[in-house]
């Protein structure tokens, strides 16, 4: 905890598994019946999600820990460092908000959630965005986000800096290497397809969380087939 990677990266943790947490509150509201409401279906179901929510932000906050590693300790809380950070918080909370709106509207009129899987994901992406234009007015839902974002960054910004100094270089490397450490170790033995909350599905369908599944979609369609040509070139 007295890292200042790890004091950096915390408000945004916390945003994400606050936002999920609002996000699996409201669609249990809505879909309630549908819904297995047991105790331990409930918590296996938040538990899946709140894991996979924890697991894909470390994904996505691999480019911010690179921009820690590299930012010389005279720089911390600069005025560039609070730039770039407060722009990353409010473009990260912007996007996960959307995310997690239309994760919503999909739930409320189509009873289904973001599904990926054996999907090309950017005509996905498209289907999306033309089925929920054809109901609810995008311009104004994203306007609303825009200001929900403003909002969330005004009251957060203090919280994304530290006192605490950065630490030499060496030291920013080794706490680098090991946060890319987790993240392969939890790519590679976590997997939302063989994860199952319980045995109703609407269960097993909210608890997959987008932004996970997404990235598992495109590694498969996108990141694997371009190591394996890299590797065959490179055996010839």
């Amino acid at each position: 905890m007295n890292s200042f990677i790890v004091r950096r990266l915390i408000p945004v943790l916390i945003f994400s598994l606050v936002i999920e947490a609002l996000e699996l509150l409201i669609l249990t509201f809505l879909k309630y019946q549908e819904l297995d409401l047991s105790f331990f279906s409930m918590v296996k179901t938040s538990g899946v999600l709140l894991l996979t929510t924890a697991v894909s932000t470390l994904y996505l906050l691999l480019p911010y820990v690179f921009y820690l590693l590299i930012l010389p300790p005279k720089w911390q809380n600069s005025p560039t460092d609070r730039i770039i950070t407060v722009a990353s918080f409010g473009i990260y909370v912007f996007l996960t908000t959307i995310e997690e709106t239309i994760g919503i509207l999909l739930w409320k009129d189509y009873n289904t959630a973001l599904l990926f899987e054996n999907r090309n994901y950017w005509e996905y992406i498209c289907e999306i965005y033309q089925t929920v234009s054809k109901t609810y007015p995008v311009i104004l839902i994203l306007a609303a986000i825009a200001v929900f974002t403003f909002v969330c960054v005004r009251l957060t910004r203090a919280f994304l800096f530290t006192s605490l100094p950065s630490p030499r270089f060496g030291r920013r490397l080794f706490e680098s290497c090991l946060y890319v450490v987790v993240c392969t170790f939890a790519y590679m033995n976590i997997d939302i397809e063989k994860l199952e909350a319980t045995a109703n599905i609407y269960n097993n369908r909210m608890a997959e969380e987008g932004t996970y599944s997404l990235i598992k979609v495109i590694d498969r369609q996108e990141v694997k087939p371009a190591l394996s040509k890299i590797k065959s070139k490179l055996e010839k």
